[in-house]
């Protein structure tokens, strides 16, 4: 793989075996995330309109940049991912990487939707929505340190269950971090089940 240009190899694994996370480790693999995937069924009857926080309101957002603020929520939201655990990548690529994806999902490259959630005017959560086949899946997600708690995320999550079923999807799916306690509190107040857990470790070529 070193002479096809290949510098790093992900190994991901729903039951990683000791023989397994041994060799890894030893070619110097990195564990870089406890990957969680939480999925729910989209069922129309039980799905009403959404009552917004105080002050507080969701939309889509048609312009195609991000603004600053929705930058830095992108990369707020990849706080926990294995693109920033692991120690060969600088923080700098790991923001720039999330900077890309939020670009790439406002001009639909990559998104189907993107939904931001407003206090008056100001920016204080945004959600990047896609469709594969008959599932509607959160690419990012994230609401700003000041403003949480305040049933923000929950509000997001609705407004995609809304758009699952104008787009005549059948289930909802999310991928988080197991250290992302917030995250997973969310999905699961929010009637998601734990579909699956895996172990990611980043294998490092070049070493």
């Amino acid at each position: 793989m070193r002479k096809q240009g290949i510098t790093l190899v992900y190994c991901i694994e729903e039951k990683i075996s000791p023989l397994i996370e041994t060799y890894v480790k030893s070619v110097g693999g990195y564990l870089v995330d406890n990957k969680l995937t939480y999925r729910k069924e989209i069922k129309k009857k039980n799905i009403q309109q959404i009552n917004y926080p105080n002050g507080y309101t969701v939309e889509q957002y048609k312009e195609g940049i991000p603004t600053a603020k929705m930058n830095n929520l992108a990369i707020e939201s990849g706080i926990h991912s294995r693109f920033n655990n692991d120690p060969k990548i600088n923080s700098n690529v790991f923001k720039k990487l999330y900077k890309t994806w939020m670009y790439n999902s406002v001009n639909k490259t990559i998104a189907n939707e993107v939904f931001i959630a407003k206090d008056n005017n100001n920016i204080v959560g945004m959600m990047t929505l896609n469709k594969i086949k008959n599932e509607g899946r959160i690419g990012l997600i994230a609401v700003d340190f000041l403003n949480r708690g305040q049933g923000i995320g929950s509000s997001l999550i609705h407004q995609g269950e809304l758009w699952c079923i104008s787009e005549g999807l059948e289930s909802f799916q999310v991928i988080t971090q197991q250290k992302n306690k917030e995250a997973c509190y969310l999905y699961s107040k929010n009637k998601f089940i734990l579909r699956k857990s895996e172990t990611v470790y980043h294998i490092w070529l070049n070493n």
